[in-house]
């Protein structure tokens, strides 16, 4: 992951080309109660979540998962 936003309830997150399919599929795997779907394109995918307070969580937890990377 290369970049992570959110635009009201929407979490859009920027991969490296042709990764994105692949990050989607390992966030799917995670389960996240708050996200209610997921969709892929080549180089980014998007969690739709429940409500904006929630993708700002989500966007929370992800930026704490790259630093630890």
């Amino acid at each position: 992951m290369l970049h992570i936003d959110f635009a009201g309830n929407i979490v859009v997150v920027k991969c490296l080309p042709g990764m994105a399919q692949a990050a989607c599929a390992a966030m799917d795997s995670l389960q996240w109660g708050n996200v209610v779907g997921t969709l892929a394109g080549e180089d980014t995918f998007i969690c739709i979540t429940k409500d904006e307070n929630k993708a700002i969580d989500l966007v929370t937890e992800l930026k704490k998962l790259l630093k630890n990377l």
